[in-house]
């Protein structure tokens, strides 16, 4: 107990000496500041979001009925409502659910070329690798907005491509990649973005 008492004193002496060189050098003490959590830093990195929107699809596939080719093209009604919903998740939502310390930036793509390749899971679905081609490394998230209800041209029927209302895989820490058709947009609510996107960001 004697050995405690001694380094305890031992310590307090050091910590008086450095206060007095500190005050006889005339150095100022070094000031904490707490942050501000009710204010957003007006310096934050922005995450940058890129949506793909494939206005057609161009699909072949066989199954046991035989070989069919769904053809799907996006109304213009359709693709305003992507775009529109697109932007009010972006800067609405996300800068809401961050109290307004994530802005993220928006850029919104629209593929030349049809949606032909997909893959077999819950219907089907563009995976990163048939959409490789389109993908952009200098984004954080994509997010692939596509037209799964067209007509199986050599049946005459319609067909819907996927079973699911969006699908989302994890990336690890890498660009995250979020997909869903068009129809489950709809114009006054964005829960699909919310849902598919926070799966991405909570993979990540």
């Amino acid at each position: 107990m004697k050995a405690k008492f001694r380094f305890a004193q031992a310590n307090r002496f050091i910590a008086t000496l450095l206060i007095l060189v500190v005050i006889l050098s005339g150095i100022q003490p070094v000031k904490v500041v707490k942050a501000d959590a009710s204010q957003p830093l007006t310096q934050n990195p922005q995450w940058k979001i890129l949506v793909l929107i494939y206005t057609s699809t161009d699909f072949t596939y066989s199954d046991a009925s035989g070989q069919h080719r769904v053809l799907a093209n996006m109304t213009q009604s359709e693709i305003d409502r992507a775009v529109n919903a697109s932007h009010q998740f972006v800067e609405s939502d996300i800068p809401a659910l961050t109290s307004g310390y994530m802005v993220p930036l928006l850029t919104i793509r629209y593929p030349n070329h049809a949606l032909t390749g997909l893959d077999p899971f819950c219907g089907y679905w563009p995976d990163r690798l048939h959409t490789s081609a389109d993908l952009d490394p200098s984004f954080d998230s994509v997010i692939v907005i596509w037209d799964d209800s067209g007509t199986d041209i050599n049946t005459g029927q319609s067909a819907d491509l996927q079973g699911c209302g969006g699908l989302t895989v994890s990336n690890d820490t890498g660009q995250t990649y979020s997909t869903f058709p068009v129809d489950s947009v709809k114009s006054n609510e964005r829960n699909v973005f919310k849902h598919e996107w926070g799966h991405s960001i909570l993979f990540y």
